[in-house]
């Protein structure tokens, strides 16, 4: 006797085939997880692909898979998110040129309060002095888009909100350049936690606003990445 059981899934239909088993309990766990209970632990399926192993115990792992409509930026905020609450970890975002798609990002992922505190989208002085409170008269030669003004951000993003990482980017987004001088496409971004300052300087070349918003995010967030799996 085989008894089928097809388990739709949000990425894949799944066909498992039980021989000579009573199935008594079939679940899907949120990792995508699939478990089966039965007097025996015969199993087969008609797509292998989609399956790593089946364990001993009757246990059916998924690979992960990214879905086809996930962007670059969702991906990269997937692993920061993952990476975060593996480590227990929070962080505090500040961002200016990207328009707040940094925030939106780590937001889009179910359970963000495990991790993100909050956020500022600084794109003003105006914005600066009430969300942050700095005061460039306390910061000699300080300027937008730079580095140096990138580690503040990110450093009283997390003094604020009292995280472990602070996140922080400032640029030119286009199409045309800043005041500074920097073309458009010219972004800094910069991590801080306790031990460490970390930033970064992008020029993507382009004048396509929309374009470098999304460059710069990405940008940020794959820096992020890259401490949090080498720290």
């Amino acid at each position: 006797m085989t008894t089928a059981v097809i388990i739709q899934s949000s990425r894949s239909p799944l066909q498992l085939s039980l021989r000579g088993a009573a199935l008594s309990d079939v679940a899907i766990s949120d990792q995508q997880e699939v478990t089966f209970r039965s007097s025996t632990n015969t199993a087969s399926h008609r797509s292998p692909e989609i399956l790593n192993q089946v364990q001993d115990d009757g246990t059916f792992s998924l690979p992960p898979r990214t879905p086809p409509n996930m962007t670059p930026l969702q991906t990269l905020a997937n692993s920061v998110a993952s990476l975060l609450k593996e480590r227990g970890d929070t962080v505090a975002v500040a961002e200016s040129s990207s328009g707040g798609l940094i925030s939106a990002a780590l937001l889009a992922i179910p359970g963000a309060s495990a991790y993100f505190m909050g956020g500022s989208v600084v794109y003003t002085k105006t914005a600066r002095d009430e969300f942050l409170g700095i005061d460039f008269d306390n910061h000699p030669g300080m300027r937008s888009a730079s580095e140096p003004y990138a580690l503040l951000l990110a450093k009283t993003s997390r003094e604020k909100l009292a995280t472990t990482w602070g996140l922080a980017e400032t640029g030119a987004s286009g199409p045309t350049g800043n005041p500074y001088g920097d073309n458009p496409g010219h972004t800094c971004t910069a991590v801080v936690g306790e031990s460490l300052e970390a930033a970064n300087t992008l020029e993507t070349g382009k004048t396509d606003r929309e374009a470098n918003m999304q460059s710069f995010a990405e940008t940020a967030l794959a820096q992020f990445e890259n401490i949090l799996k080498t720290n």
